[in-house]
């Protein structure tokens, strides 16, 4: 997800392949879903935060990744 679009990634990806010996492989360690594949993976969060007035403010972020993109998105609220 370092390389923003996916023509970046591909370019890469052809930069290395240039540079490996005949029959040369090279491995990438990526970081793919484990559970079911969805091209939005939303995540929900809510945290506490005591203030030192006594009042509390509730941090809520949302999250969603686009794998095929390769964009992570995350919205953070304060309520308090």
């Amino acid at each position: 997800m370092l390389l923003e679009k996916r023509t970046a990634a591909v370019a890469a990806l052809q930069a290395f392949t240039r540079h490996l010996e005949p029959q040369g492989r090279i491995f990438i360690d990526l970081e793919l879903p484990i559970e079911d594949f969805k091209t939005e993976n939303i995540v929900k969060q809510r945290s506490p935060i005591n203030c030192p007035d006594g009042s509390t403010i509730l941090l809520q972020s949302t999250s969603w990744i686009d794998w095929l993109n390769q964009v992570n998105t995350t919205l953070m609220e304060n309520r308090i």
